[in-house]
C-alpha cells in the first residue's frame, strides 16, 4: 500500500501541529490484533520513547495500546506491566521473536482487538520478521546517514519478505518540507530497487519531548497535551490504526 508523506500532510499544520479540532475520536474496532514490528537498538531511548508514546496515544484511540519486546532489558526506560490509560508492556521469550509477537497477538485478538507494536532487535530484525509478520515501521531521521539506514533496512525486510508492508515515519524535522521531501527522496530510493510502494506514517516532531517523556515516565500527550509533539503523535497513531483496520493480506 504506497502512501506518500504528502498524502497525510492535511493533519499537520504548518507549525508541525495537528489541524484544530477536539479531542481524538474513538475508531471502530479491528477485526483482529495487528502487528507492526519495530527495529531498535539495545538503549535507543529516542525510538522506545517513540512507540511508548504511540501505544499510548492509540489507547487514546480504544486499541490496546500494547508494546512487545524482548525479554530481558532491552527496552530501556519502559516498566513492564500496566501503564498510562490502560498501555501494556509485554516481553517475549524465546529465540523467535516474530512468532512469539504474532502467537501473543492471537491470543489477544479477541478481547483487545487493534494494533501491537513489537520492538524487535535491529540484529537479526529481517530474521525475526520474515516467517510471522508483515508489516514494519520504520522510524527515520530526515538527514542523509538517516534515510540510508532507512533504506537499506526496507530493502532488507523486503528482500526476506516481498508482500510486507513497510511503512515510515520521519522523525526530527525542521519543517514539513523537510519531512516531505525526506520522505520522497526514500521512497524513490526504495521504489528503484524495490516495487512495493512505502507508506507514510507521518511525522513526529520534537525529539527531546521523547526523551523527556523516558525520564519523567509520563507520556507526552498526557504531559503536554497541547504541544506539537503530542499532536504528531495523536495522528500517527490515527494513521497506524486507520490502516490496522484493513483486512490482513
Amino acid at each position: 500500500m504506497a502512501r506518500a508523506l504528502g498524502d497525510v500532510l492535511h493533519h499537520f499544520d504548518p507549525r508541525l501541529g495537528v489541524a484544530p479540532g477536539g479531542p481524538p475520536e474513538m475508531l471502530a474496532a479491528t477485526r483482529s490484533l495487528a502487528v507492526a514490528a519495530v527495529p531498535l537498538a539495545p538503549g535507543d531511548l529516542l525510538r522506545a520513547g517513540a512507540v511508548w508514546n504511540l501505544a499510548v496515544e492509540m489507547a487514546r484511540l480504544g486499541a490496546p495500546g500494547l508494546v512487545l519486546a524482548p525479554a530481558g532489558d532491552f527496552v530501556a526506560g519502559l516498566d513492564d506491566g500496566p501503564g498510562p490509560l490502560g498501555t501494556r508492556l509485554e516481553r517475549l521469550a524465546g529465540e523467535d521473536l516474530g512468532r512469539a509477537a504474532r502467537e501473543r497477538a492471537a491470543a489477544c485478538a479477541a478481547a483487545t482487538p487493534g494494533l501491537a507494536l513489537a520492538c524487535l532487535p535491529e540484529a537479526g530484525f529481517e530474521r525475526n520478521f520474515a516467517s510471522h509478520l508483515e508489516w514494519a515501521l520504520l522510524l527515520s531521521a530526515p538527514d542523509a546517514p538517516g534515510l540510508a539506514e532507512a533504506e537499506r533496512r526496507a530493502l532488507r525486510v523486503l528482500a526476506v519478505r516481498p508482500d510486507a508492508r513497510v511503512g515510515i515515519t520521519i522523525h526530527g524535522a525542521r519543517s514539513l518540507g523537510e519531512a516531505r521531501d525526506a520522505f520522497e527522496r526514500l521512497a524513490r530510493a526504495v521504489e528503484h530497487q524495490h516495487p512495493c510502494g512505502l507508506a507514510s506514517y507521518g511525522l513526529l516532531v520534537d525529539d527531546l519531548a521523547l526523551y523527556r517523556a523516558i525520564v519523567e515516565r509520563r507520556p507526552v500527550g498526557l504531559a503536554r497535551p497541547q504541544s506539537p509533539a503530542a499532536r504528531a503523535l495523536a495522528d500517527v497513531a490515527r494513521l497506524l490504526l486507520a490502516d490496522a483496520r484493513e483486512e490482513p493480506r
